[in-house]
């Protein structure tokens, strides 16, 4: 499946001079991007809390430091300023006079000022390093009529630089206040900023650093160490009131531990991004999805994208992954540095010059390249994915041989994007093994499936009294790699497990995962389980021990005792999803597909879903990639069917745009979310009878080459649920080639989730409630002008729907035992004039 897969990328249905639907890779990174957005919550949420001021990266901060008056005149010691005094506009001319005369006030103490003529200079006096004088001019006419000139002096040193003490501190380690010593300054500080360091820090761009308020000046800042190890040298200017700017410098001393061997990672985790326990930086993409049949569950993607899924700026060097830091200094035998690579995968080859670089960092510091894989120089088929191969690189040079040795591999790419990928696996270091290719080990390389036989998720009330036909009949199926250098028993000692996660049931079954007994060594094999009577356990407790059930969580576990393994890959685990949407999908887009529409023929893509029980249609959640350009001005139709593709739609929005969704406070995974609504905005749900199919249907209206992205899920294929009708004549089915699923759910039951990048706010004079600090740790203070809180009630909702809590209002909401994430907060009562709902971001 696939060869077809990967077929279907360059594949455009074209019929005449009709539309066309098109397939390609993606150069956007969901799961990364919203990684990233939510690291960056969290510094956000902590800088908030500590500075009480809304978020300003400190990195980005423009304000002028120091301000500059222009009605003032600065002078150095030891150096003259002259002021002009304009006569001519005072009105001067025969019978004029200046003369210098004293303020009212202090006399001049920090200069003298000489005129002569219509120039007055001003001297500091000798030892002066900072100071404040104003002298006057008295102007008289040639009647008499006498006016005082106020010239302003200051008298400021040049800025010096000041080396602070050095600050030691563990990698990843946060200190909440380090002071620089403000009284070197002559003056009183008036303002602050960060400017950039010269240093060679390897992890610049990796700390997190702030002032501890923006409220007022100050000399102290937080930091946040990166996971490199190294000086990082701070450098904080703080200007006084005479605009005297010095730079202190703070030398950061980071330090971090060195590994003892073996050094191995498989990347059989969660990711999205290399462990901290063997990796610096967070550059590579740790997944399941892009390549084939990998050594072990798992592997890591380097690419053209940075760690927060956006492309470098500019072609070459991209990612990077950097190891720790490794104790090499006595070594037992020969060392070797052994993984997998493979090129290409489920995306775009690299051609040359794309090459993906080894390099090893001697004991000066200096890294040293020591292997290079290059592109490929021609162009290989699109359906070709290669295996991976293993490598074994001697670390035999003395230069390599020290405490604190690191290794890398960097991705040359052209252009940036998705584009040109390496997948590294099962990277180790050991000075025991040699270059051998046998591991002590036998490996899952596949997560178990989704246990629904239609669906990658449903809502459980659709599933409830359906679970025999809803239920993954068929076999399961598990994938193994043996490393060892004998046949080994997978079925031995194996179990599949099956818990629902929030109420914590365990189901009772005895399933081993497979029940083949002879595996050959460095062999990929698949297998099998049939789930026999088991299948009926399941089914029914499924179906009579949740009772209403709201949110299910169904966990499927493979794992294996095997005395000889060396890793965590024998526990492989996925979770089925029961909530209040259905979908096809699994929150990933390797690709996405798309319209070209030269032809103005309004081409529609349709999705079909079934209700079990009768329901309501609430609303509409698609996931747009952040490619083909400025696509949000692009417009498009909505539409939903009852039974008949061709019938009158049941429900039409049209001219609607594909909006992006915020992905800092967004956690509905990159998903845009359209409610169904009139065009006054008053909700309209589509009644969906039992036993009834539904379609949703997407629309390209505005004419382009390239149309609306919809990402699209090339590891389920539920192609046979997707219709196109590419003319406005009849609908079919999508074409060969589109083996996959488009991300698009459709979301059911009692409550409407809020549109994305909106709030449902009262009318404009109307009182309004406030949830403030938002995003926070979970307690919210509730202010509202000229309300009686007491007389409202609240109800707090997850973002998929369900009720979690309701009760009378008060004026702090205490939400702190809830888990990070996006909840909708309904408040209604009479002193409303009607319900509003906001959202908040809970973030610990």
């Amino acid at each position: 499946m696939r060869i077809f897969l990967t077929i279907g990328l360059c594949f455009m249905m074209a019929l005449g001079g009709q539309a066309q639907i098109k397939l390609r890779y993606n150069t956007d990174n969901l799961q990364v991007r919203q990684a990233e957005a939510q690291e960056e919550l969290r510094v956000r949420a902590e800088v908030e809390a500590f500075t009480g001021r809304p978020w300003q990266n400190p990195t980005q901060e423009k304000n002028a430091c120091p301000t500059i008056d222009p009605e003032v005149f600065y002078t150095f010691p030891g150096s003259t300023v002259e002021a002009f005094v304009d006569t001519v506009a005072l009105g001067g001319g025969d019978g004029t006079t200046l003369e210098v005369m004293q303020c009212s006030g202090a006399g001049t103490q920090f200069g003298t000022g000489v005129l002569s003529e219509t120039t007055l200079s001003y001297v500091p006096l000798p030892g002066v390093e900072a100071g404040i004088d104003s002298i006057c001019v008295e102007f008289c006419d040639a009647v008499n009529n006498c006016q005082t000139l106020k010239y302003t002096f200051v008298v400021r040193r040049n800025g010096q630089v000041h080396i602070e003490d050095q600050v030691i501190l563990q990698a990843e380690e946060f200190i909440p206040e380090v002071c620089v010593d403000e009284t070197k300054l002559p003056g009183e500080i008036v303002c602050n900023k960060f400017v950039e360091c010269i240093d060679d820090y390897d992890g610049e761009g990796r700390q997190i650093f702030y002032f501890n308020t923006y409220s007022e000046p100050t000399p102290c800042i937080r930091y946040g160490a990166s996971r490199f190890a190294g000086i990082d040298t701070m450098c904080v200017v703080l200007c006084d009131e005479f605009t005297i700017c010095d730079t202190f410098k703070i030398p950061f001393q980071i330090r971090s531990d060195t590994l003892n061997m073996p050094f191995f990672d498989d990347f059989s985790y969660g990711g999205p991004y290399p462990s901290s326990e063997y990796w610096l930086d967070r550059d590579g993409y740790v997944n399941t999805t892009m390549a084939d049949d990998p050594p072990s569950v798992g592997m890591v993607t380097l690419d053209g994208l940075d760690r927060g899924g956006s492309p470098y700026p500019s072609i070459g060097a991209a990612d990077a992954l950097t190891s720790k830091y490794i104790d090499l200094s006595s070594p037992a035998g020969p060392v070797f540095l052994r993984f997998f690579v493979a090129p290409k995968g489920f995306g775009l080859l690299p051609n040359e010059p794309d090459s993906l670089v080894l390099q090893f960092r001697n004991n000066q510091r200096e890294w040293i390249t020591v292997a290079t894989f290059d592109g490929f120089e021609n162009n290989v088929p699109i359906d070709f994915v290669p295996p991976f191969e293993f490598q074994a690189v001697p670390i035999n040079d003395q230069q390599f041989l020290y405490d604190g040795f690191q290794f890398r591999f960097v991705n040359h790419v052209t252009p940036v994007g998705i584009f040109d990928l390496w997948h590294l696996d099962y990277v180790r270091i050991s000075d025991l093994e040699g270059d051998q290719i046998f591991f002590s080990d036998l490996a899952f390389t596949q997560l178990p499936p989704t246990m629904l036989a239609n669906y990658s998720s449903m809502p459980y009330s659709h599933f409830k009294d359906f679970s025999t036909q809803e239920l993954r009949s068929g076999p399961l199926p598990s994938s193994y790699f043996n490393h060892l250098n004998t046949g080994q028993n997978p079925s031995s000692n194996s179990r599949i497990t099956i818990t629902e996660l929030n109420f914590n049931e365990s189901f009772p079954i005895n399933l081993n995962v497979t029940d083949a007994t002879n595996l050959n060594s460095q062999e990929h094999v698949d297998y099998e389980k049939d789930l026999g009577t088991d299948f009926s356990v399941i089914a029914n407790k499924l179906a009579n021990d949740f009772g209403a059930g709201g949110q299910l969580l169904l966990q499927t576990q493979y794992d294996f005792d095997n005395s000889n393994q060396i890793t965590r890959n024998d526990t492989v685990r996925s979770v089925t999803v029961f909530d209040n949407y259905f979908a096809y999908d699994d929150g990933s887009a390797e690709s996405y597909l798309f319209f070209d529409n030269p032809q103005s023929d309004n081409p529609s893509l349709a999705v079909r879903y079934r209700s079990n029980i009768d329901d309501s249609l609430r609303a509409i959640q698609i996931h747009f990639p952040h490619v083909n350009g400025d696509a949000e001005q692009q417009l498009f139709n909505l539409r939903v069917f009852i039974d008949d593709l061709n019938a009158e739609p049941t429900y039409e929005a049209i001219f609607q745009q594909p909006l992006y969704t915020d992905s800092v406070r967004d956690t509905l995974q990159g998903f845009t979310t359209y409610r169904l609504q009139n065009v006054l905005k008053e909700l309209t749900p589509v009644f969906l009878p039992a036993g009834s199919e539904f379609y949703i249907s997407f629309q390209q209206v505005t004419t382009t080459n390239d149309g609306i992205p919809i990402g699209f899920d090339l590891n389920n294929d539920y192609s046979n649920n997707v219709f196109v009708n590419l003319s406005g004549g009849s609908w079919s089915a999508i074409p060969d080639g589109f083996e996959g699923s488009p991300l698009i759910r459709a979301v059911v039951g009692d409550f409407t989730p809020v549109n994305t990048n909106t709030q449902e706010v009262a009318q404009t004079g109307m009182p309004t409630i406030t949830l403030l600090p938002n995003p926070s740790r979970g307690i919210f203070r509730v202010e509202g002008a000229d309300l009686k809180l007491a007389e409202l009630e609240y109800q707090v909702y997850q973002s998929t729907g369900q009720l979690l809590e309701s009760g009378p209002l008060n004026d702090q909401l205490d939400l702190q035992q809830y888990p990070n994430g996006l909840y909708y907060i309904r408040i209604w009562g009479a002193s409303l004039t009607q319900p509003e709902t906001h959202s908040i971001v809970i973030f610990k």
